[in-house]
């Protein structure tokens, strides 16, 4: 049995191209104009005023901006029953504080920007968190020294306040209201996989995942607080409060191998060498990177998504919307791929 932790706090920054994003929209660039119900096909018939005297949008930075820091521990304990079966059982906790979120600092209050003058002023600012546990139950072993196998079950849990440095709120001056399960929240995720080894250098392998269904959030379709950004809940219904579809995919690998030539005696040293896979490659696991034979010449079919499962994707949930709570993507559907890889 060995018993196994840690902890650490880690730091991460404002990136140059989300910084160069912000500063490509600040108050001393052209900026943009949000029309609230424009005519059609001419958006500007239906003002009062001409265009230039429309408020201008803006971004800008929180002058207390800090960098955002995520504090993380896990513990777990590994027991090998028996020499061909190994158990792992690990917890890990993760939070973070001072993510990047945006917020409108120029929000209608009783239907008035506190500054007319101007319509959307976007702060970055570092006010949002996250915290996410996870319980990861992991089995591993072989039947038959030709045969191996994996299985792993993770239960996971993750709130959160805002999806990303670019995310705005529903209510820019109560934060609270967007607290709530994650877009990442999953639940239940399973993986099997299995190897056998027919033959020297013939390899199949078979690999198979499933997960629950991410949240998305429930909209109006209507911008109920004036503000120009149409994320409005409807009462009482907080984000992210439905579910999408269940996740399912299996991939398979076919690989056969041939080894010749010995290694040079300057070439024979035990320490383990490394070989960067393609995915296809990668899902088969079984390939030798550390033979004591100097050339490798390897044949491999791969198969993703084997069933051609649909996997839908972006679910729509605004309430005006005719495709509301369906799906209008998915993921790849099935691929097979033929390869050769020679090695030395």
């Amino acid at each position: 049995m060995v018993l196994r932790g840690g902890a650490g706090v880690f730091y991460v920054w404002l990136n140059s191209r989300d910084y160069a994003t912000i500063l490509s929209r600040g108050s001393d660039q052209p900026g943009e104009t949000i029309i609230i119900n424009p005519s059609f096909p001419d958006p500007f018939a239906s003002l009062s005023s001409s265009p230039e005297n429309l408020p201008k949008n803006f971004w800008t930075i929180a002058r207390d901006l800090k960098n955002p820091s995520i504090g993380v521990s896990s513990f777990g304990v590994e027991m090998r029953p028996r020499r061909n079966l190994t158990l792992q059982v690990l917890y890990r906790f993760a939070r973070g504080v001072h993510q990047f979120r945006s917020r409108d600092v120029n929000a209608p209050i009783g239907g008035r920007r506190p500054n007319p003058s101007f319509g959307q002023i976007i702060q970055i600012e570092s006010s949002a968190f996250f915290a996410r546990h996870a319980l990861e139950v992991n089995v591993s072993g072989g039947f038959t020294p030709r045969f191996s196998y994996a299985l792993s079950y993770t239960l996971a849990k993750e709130i959160s306040d805002a999806d990303g440095i670019f995310s705005l709120p529903s209510n820019s001056y109560d934060l609270r209201r967007d607290r709530s399960v994650s877009n990442l929240d999953q639940r239940h995720r399973f993986y099997a996989f299995g190897s056998w080894k027919i033959r020297n250098g013939l390899t199949i392998s078979v690999s198979c995942r499933a997960a629950s269904p991410l949240p998305y959030t429930v909209t109006t379709g209507k911008d109920d607080n004036g503000d120009a950004i149409f994320n409005d809940r409807p009462p009482g219904v907080g984000r992210n409060s439905l579910r999408g579809s269940w996740q399912r995919q299996c991939d398979a690998n076919l690989g056969w191998t041939i080894y010749w030539g010995e290694r040079d005696a300057a070439d024979s040293g035990t320490g383990p060498r490394t070989l960067i896979l393609s995915g296809s490659e990668a899902a088969a696991g079984t390939f030798d990177v550390n033979s004591k034979k100097r050339f490798s010449l390897r044949f491999y079919a791969a198969a993703t998504n084997v069933f051609n499962q649909t996997n839908r994707q972006s679910f729509i949930g605004v309430l005006t919307s005719p495709l509301f709570g369906q799906a209008i993507a998915a993921d790849q559907p099935r691929r097979v791929e033929l390869g050769m890889r020679f090695s030395f």
